[in-house]
């Protein structure tokens, strides 16, 4: 596995605990990060997540989470030793649009 890779699924695993223990929201109950895809010079990041609700529940949480970014970008930083934390862009994926190659 390269850096890349490597970086991308921490990332997502610190993300998930982020959202599951600093932020208590009713809009963040079902989200599942899915993967995140991550530049090669590590400077932005995009979070490809799912939620299990209705429509209005997906706009709900799209619009929390890109809300939120700066708060977990903090978070991020204090979390990881990286030298530089990407910027992270918040991306709706269905269940049933995830395949196998994705994560």
């Amino acid at each position: 596995m390269n850096r890349v890779a490597r970086v991308s699924q921490l990332i997502r695993q610190v993300i998930a605990t982020i959202l599951l223990r600093e932020i208590r929201s009713d809009k963040v109950t079902m989200v599942s990060i899915l993967y995140v895809d991550i530049s090669p010079d590590f400077h932005n990041a995009t979070v490809y997540y799912s939620v299990i609700g209705t429509h209005e529940e997906c706009n709900k949480t799209q619009r929390f989470l890109r809300k939120m970014a700066p708060f977990i970008k903090g978070k991020l930083g204090r979390m990881l030793s990286m030298r530089t934390v990407p910027n992270l862009r918040f991306r709706y994926k269905s269940y049933k649009d995830v395949g196998p190659h994705d994560g």
